[in-house]
């Protein structure tokens, strides 16, 4: 594979689980009505979707925006982190079941219908920050090597 085709593909599965996790996170905020964690969400995926569009049209070379990008993932996956614990912590209080069907009313039911979407959200923003650490080491280096082959 050529550097610009890994470096594509690469921002193109950032941008997709971005968007997956943000997604799935404000489907289920809305749902239940969690207004504080889905602003912010919202604006998160925002962040998100206008980097990697800048991004993914941008020269392969470490910029700003490149900077931005990989800062929002680690964000990202601090605040999918931070959203994860509260749920766990309520989990250990109220029980968990894979399975739910409706809002059972109260902090339990709540939890027992967004835990696997912090779970999904985790795993997410935390695959596509690795990818952004991978690109940014692994495709910086290829770019340096390419430029002095040239000169």
């Amino acid at each position: 594979m050529s550097a610009r085709a890994a470096d594509i593909t690469a921002r193109l599965c950032q941008f997709v689980l971005a968007t997956v996790a943000a997604g799935t996170n404000g489907a289920f905020m809305r749902k239940y009505g969690m207004t504080d964690y889905l602003i912010f969400t919202e604006a998160l995926a925002t962040i998100a979707l206008v980097t990697s569009v800048i991004r993914l049209c941008s020269p392969v070379k470490w910029n700003l925006f490149t900077f931005l990008y990989d800062l929002l993932q680690a964000v990202g996956w601090a605040v999918s982190l931070g959203f994860l614990a509260d749920e766990l912590r309520d989990v250990d209080q109220c029980g968990f079941q894979w399975r739910y069907s409706a809002y059972q009313g109260g902090e339990c039911g709540l939890v027992k219908s967004t835990v696997s979407c912090a779970f999904l959200s985790v795993f997410a923003w935390f695959f596509s920050f690795v990818l952004g650490a991978w690109w940014a080491f692994w495709k910086v280096d290829d770019w340096r090597t390419a430029r002095k082959s040239r000169s």
